[in-house]
């Protein structure tokens, strides 16, 4: 009899990028002290210009070893977006102390099979982040997206025109994220804007032929 294989375990690890000229070595440090109570912490400056259409820091939750569907609910069971929206609303608050603005922040949360991305988000949507987690695993639990083979998911798709496009900075949705773009297997592209008020998803008509 062969031996038991390895227990699979989840790794939690959070990639900070950030404009460095917006940042203090302090700041630098508080922003790791507040994530590395929940996994480790990579931060990396990048020389941007000072001012521009992009976010000052981006940063991406990756949990390493589990599926979405698996990892949604142990995350929510353990508190641990709670816990997450709370260390990222003391940064919001350590930032805001020092010159009286809140940082421009892009916030992404990755497990092995989906990437789910909120685009630029605003204190309030921080703190709204369990809530969140709750409603996507709802909605993945459930059809029509329950076996759509869903790899990325977009919160809050902004109307530009006939089609749409991804959120941020200067086109930013005005419906509390209540579009949700889709990228099913075998597309990089989003391919479906599922509606999560009304819970139906429908092909996109603006992508390009060919």
């Amino acid at each position: 009899m062969l031996p038991p294989g390895p227990i699979m375990k989840t790794a939690i690890i959070f990639s900070v990028e950030y404009r460095q000229s917006g940042y203090t070595a302090a700041e630098e440090q508080q922003l790791r002290g507040l994530l590395e109570g929940l996994g480790a912490v990579r931060l990396r400056a990048h020389r941007l210009p000072a001012a521009g259409g992009s976010t000052e820091l981006w940063l991406v939750a990756s949990f390493i070893g589990g599926s979405m569907a698996s990892g949604l609910i142990g995350h929510i069971t353990t508190n641990l977006y709670d816990r997450l929206s709370e260390q990222l609303l003391a940064f919001f608050r350590i930032r805001e102390q020092r010159d009286g603005l809140k940082p421009e922040m892009t916030l992404t949360v990755s497990y092995d099979d989906v990437d789910l991305a909120l685009g630029p988000v605003s204190e309030h949507e921080v703190s709204r982040l369990p809530k969140l987690a709750r409603r996507v695993h709802e909605v993945l639990s459930a059809p029509p997206l329950r076996d759509s083979g869903v790899t990325r998911i977009v919160i809050g798709m902004v109307r530009d025109g006939d089609g749409w496009a991804e959120p941020h900075l200067q086109n930013q949705p005005e419906d509390s994220g209540r579009f949700w773009g889709i990228s099913l297997s075998g597309h990089r592209q989003i391919t479906h804007i599922f509606d999560s008020e009304t819970n139906l998803l429908a092909a996109r008509t603006d992508l390009p032929q060919g």
